[in-house]
């Protein structure tokens, strides 16, 4: 970054985006927080007691249990269905097979071999 010789103030690349700018989204979701339409994130944060966890669970003092409770959506997620998606038709062909049928696919591949 470069400065006017009769300005101290920097003079940025026009193609540069400055580290100030706001994203449509995040004005948008500003703008529903300060209107109540929307909860705030931070409100829902509890960072003593995730430090706690963390540490807990990094020292390995929790039992599998404690730990899957921790770490629980608070939402219900949808379990996947099983499918079978397999046939009788899908096994490869054993190996093997006459040498001279891949002779003939070369000859037709490259007939000057």
């Amino acid at each position: 970054m470069t400065t006017d010789s009769t300005d101290s103030t920097p003079i940025v690349p026009a193609n540069t985006v400055s580290d100030k700018t706001e994203s449509f989204d995040a004005r948008e979701t500003r703008a529903a927080i300060a209107e109540g339409e929307e909860k705030s994130p931070e409100e829902n944060l509890d960072l003593d007691k995730d430090y706690a966890a963390a540490q807990a669970m990094s020292q390995g003092t929790l039992s599998p249990d404690e730990a899957a409770k921790q770490v629980a959506p608070q939402h219900e997620v949808a379990q996947p269905e099983d499918v079978n998606i397999s046939s009788e038709d899908d096994s490869l062909p054993a190996a093997g097979g006459d040498p001279a049928d891949y002779r003939e696919l070369a000859r037709d591949m490259r007939p000057s071999a």
